[in-house]
């Protein structure tokens, strides 16, 4: 999930670039969001029986004597349980990129902060197949990989927006 936070005044997200003239009309902050969808009701209840039915299959062997086949269903099942408990706790991961006034700053996932001008700023797309994209600002030695967070059908969408605001940005 991407946002655009910096766009001015009586500028909309679908509109060109040709269509508001002004100093700021190119300056973009934007928050780029990993995914994530929280597990309803429904599919807990889902969860649930499955476990149910799970533990209900491991009874025959531990009537034959097998106890390990049940524990190992009951810990592989908290251990699931677990899993999705503390993937749903953590804050999903999140990047930010800010481009204009000839600057260019990035805050990571590591909450690493870069602020560099735009001016020696190079954008490329690394496309290595199909399903691989990468979104990527070359500065002098400096290699800047953006877009973590994003699935490839948003890197496609987000990159022509990062090279016209990063153009923009270096005009001035």
């Amino acid at each position: 999930m991407f946002e655009i936070l910096g766009r001015p005044e009586g500028r909309y997200a679908d509109a060109s670039p040709q269509l508001l003239h002004d100093e700021n009309a190119d300056r973009i902050r934007l928050r780029m969001r990993e995914n994530r969808s929280q597990l309803t009701q429904h599919a807990r209840e889902t969860f649930t029986v499955l476990i149910a039915l799970f533990m209900a299959a491991a009874i025959v062997p531990a009537l034959q004597g097998r106890i390990l086949v049940p524990l190992f269903a009951l810990g592989t099942m908290a251990a699931l349980v677990l899993a999705l408990e503390w993937h749903q706790r953590r804050p999903p991961p999140e990047e930010w990129l800010e481009i204009g006034d000839g600057q260019w700053r990035y805050a990571g996932r590591s909450g690493r902060a870069v602020d560099l001008p735009s001016y020696w700023l190079r954008f490329e797309l690394e496309r290595r197949s199909a399903a691989d994209l990468r979104l990527v600002f070359h500065h002098r030695t400096q290699r800047f990989e953006v877009g973590h967070c994003l699935n490839l059908d948003e890197r496609r969408e987000v990159a022509p927006i990062l090279a016209r605001a990063l153009a923009a940005s270096n005009k001035r």
